[in-house]
């Protein structure tokens, strides 16, 4: 199983063309208001034009599902990914041909992605499980992967597993092997200062889960 890396919270073109350089998978911009990383329409677009050949993710937090799906569509979206109380509903109601629904969770204990899974398991295309709340991604705080695990046994084959919070170069090997995740997402664990991405945080990070995976039992 290979897993797909996403760097979020990308806040320039730059930092896009070395996301793209260095081999990423998905480029995460933060498109709902009032976060430090957030960016406007406008510079959004400039962004993901720098990153030739990676997914775009546009991530919001309780925005309207007609805003999200303009904001999606003007910018071509691949991804939108949900980080408020948007309902199983208005989450399925941001879906498209060729743009797939991650949904947040702040996971504290197993209980939370149970009550997840309950509920969006039908009507997004990912989970992506996280530390800090919902709407504020970004902060660098993990779970407990370990009391997690148990829930890949009867994880929904349809429903794919994205894992953020707290990961960074030196523990990325620890998620992929406990939680067996298809997307490993961090934004903090590789920046030099907020809304700046180091390349030698990024090439760590990228190679640390590309060996990680190269040395899974198969």
């Amino acid at each position: 199983m290979t897993a797909a890396v996403k760097i979020c919270g990308v806040c320039s073109a730059a930092d896009a063309a070395l996301v793209a350089e260095l081999g990423a998978d998905y480029l995460g911009v933060i498109l709902a208001p009032g976060f430090t990383r957030t960016r406007a329409l406008a510079d959004a677009a400039s962004i993901y034009a720098a990153a030739t050949g990676v997914r775009r993710v546009g991530v919001f937090v309780d925005a309207a599902v007609a805003e999200v799906q303009e904001s999606a569509a003007r910018l071509a979206l691949d991804v939108v990914q949900l980080h408020g109380t948007e309902t199983p509903e208005q989450a399925a109601a941001c879906r498209a041909p060729g743009r797939a629904v991650w949904k947040a969770v702040a996971v504290r204990t197993a209980a939370d992605v149970e009550h997840a899974l309950a509920a969006y398991a039908d009507h997004v295309d990912a989970l992506l499980l996280d530390g800090a709340p919902a709407a504020a991604g970004g902060t660098g705080e993990a779970f407990r992967w370990q009391e997690i695990a148990p829930l890949r046994a009867v994880w929904p084959a349809s429903l794919r597993l994205v894992v953020a919070g707290g990961l960074h170069a030196d523990n990325v090997s620890g998620v992929l092997t406990t939680l067996q995740p298809d997307v490993v997402d961090v934004s903090s664990g590789v920046e030099a200062a907020i809304g700046k991405k180091s390349r030698d945080r990024l090439q760590r990070f990228l190679s640390a889960a590309r060996a990680s995976v190269a040395a899974r039992p198969q």
